[in-house]
């Protein structure tokens, strides 16, 4: 073979190698162009999808499970608006804010299921309630219809024992009450000054104090059981003090006056 000879197939194989590697740069330079092209359109989708998340999301109800797939928490809607519901991990509701047709509604149940606390807005204003263990009422304070307030307190079976509430025009009164539901106690303030009755068990005053007729000066009376005054002291038109007794019909009194 001649030196001309392999220098053609030396220049046709080098020709061979040329052609192919330029095959190559357009393969290589078309799939780096797609590669860009690519990349340009993930981007602008991701734009596309940042630029169009809500800021608000909608539903009837969103739920809240825990591990054990047990309902925690709940998002809801009612009959006077919305509804918020939460549970522990006995499936036992332990609370609840949700809506009245007076405003808004609070409830609270303890573990046993018994519900132990309410607060909510009623026509007049608010009112909130405590319970104990066994459901029954113990504290209960709300607004009355004249504006005021009134404070409730109960025994272990719900029945109230005291209160306390305002009197239009007039200021506070305060009464306490046995287990039979029977008044012991009432005072109250009169825009002439406080007042006092003690009951007896039939429900009979006692014991009263108050202002006497010249409404500056004090004075009290005693009855016996039938509810006749048997005794009684004050002070006269001139601010002396007098004392007067009575039979047991609250009759023939007998008076006793301070030497002026």
């Amino acid at each position: 073979m001649s030196n001309i000879d392999a220098i053609e197939r030396r220049l046709s194989a080098l020709e061979l190698d040329l052609t192919r590697s330029r095959r190559d740069l357009r393969r290589y330079r078309g799939v780096m162009l797609m590669l860009v092209f690519g990349l340009i359109g993930l981007g602008t989708l991701a734009a596309n999808q940042s630029s169009t998340i809500s800021e608000v999301i909608q539903a009837k109800r969103f739920e809240v499970v825990d591990d054990d797939g047990h309902l925690v928490l709940a998002l809801s809607s009612s009959a006077f608006g919305g509804q918020l519901d939460l549970w522990n991990k006995t499936k036992q509701n332990l609370l609840r804010l949700s809506g009245s047709a007076h405003g808004g509604d609070i409830a609270l149940w303890n573990k046993d299921g018994v519900n132990v606390y309410g607060a909510y807005a009623t026509r007049d204003g608010a009112a909130t309630s405590l319970w104990n263990k066994t459901g029954r009422s113990i504290f209960t304070a709300y607004t009355q219809p004249n504006g005021g307030g009134k404070v409730e307190v109960s025994n272990l079976n719900g029945q109230t024992v005291a209160a306390l509430s305002s009197v239009h025009e007039v200021g506070g009164v305060f009464a306490l009450l046995n287990d039979q539901q029977q008044r012991i106690l009432l005072t109250g303030a009169h825009q002439d000054g406080g007042a006092m009755n003690i009951f007896n068990n039939r429900g009979i005053p006692i014991f009263i104090v108050g202002y006497g007729p010249d409404h500056v000066s004090g004075e009290i009376g005693i009855r016996n059981g039938h509810g006749n005054q048997i005794f009684g002291a004050g002070a006269d038109t001139d601010g002396n003090g007098h004392m007067t007794i009575y039979n047991t019909e609250g009759g023939k009194p007998r008076t006793f006056s301070a030497i002026r």
